[in-house]
């Protein structure tokens, strides 16, 4: 628990666009934190992406804690942002100091800028999120919406077939020209 982009995990297959079996990160909050000022989500061949600008309050304590727990998420302040998608089109997203979703039963998803301070993202509003959980924790219960960009597991189950993938977003997680990037 508690992995996602907080520990090296399947480090072979960060080596690849396409992951075959199973999910893939690097511990990238100290980088998001301290080096990186944006993050992007792309498809696998990166012909498709939305990205945007972290917040400016994300500090190694908050950034994508999500053992920090709901009540905490939810009491952070909301910054607004600009995500741009491929085409140069953009759109007002809302992300906190934590950069998780707030919405309570979306599971926490992360990395997240969402349509609005409640925590949802919609199709093709190019505010987006990684779903990180299936089931509840850390005071998120989860009924598989908000799940724009999926931290695939393998193998894909039914349900994860089913979860509508916006805008095309699905890829691995891979660090890109010194931004963070899924």
């Amino acid at each position: 628990e508690h992995v996602w982009l907080r520990t090296l995990h399947n480090e072979a297959a960060l080596q690849t666009r396409e992951i075959e079996e199973g999910w893939a990160c690097l511990p990238a909050v100290d980088m998001a934190v301290h080096m990186a000022t944006s993050l992007r989500f792309s498809n696998s061949d990166m012909s498709k992406y939305v990205m945007w600008d972290m917040d400016s309050e994300r500090s190694m304590a908050t950034w994508w804690n999500h053992s920090a727990g709901r009540q905490a998420v939810e009491r952070a302040a909301d910054h607004l942002v600009t995500v741009q998608d491929q085409g140069g089109n953009t759109k007002q997203c809302h992300q906190n100091a934590y950069g998780i979703m707030k919405a309570g039963e979306h599971g926490g998803s992360y990395p997240a800028a969402t349509f609005n301070t409640y925590g949802n993202t919609g199709g093709g509003d190019l505010c987006m999120a990684v779903g990180v959980s299936t089931g509840g924790k850390d005071g998120w219960s989860n009924n598989m919406n908000g799940w724009d960009a999926l931290a695939r597991a393998a193998p894909r189950t039914s349900a994860q077939s089913a979860i509508p993938h916006r805008n095309g977003m699905l890829g691995p997680c891979f660090l890109h020209d010194g931004r963070v990037s899924t």
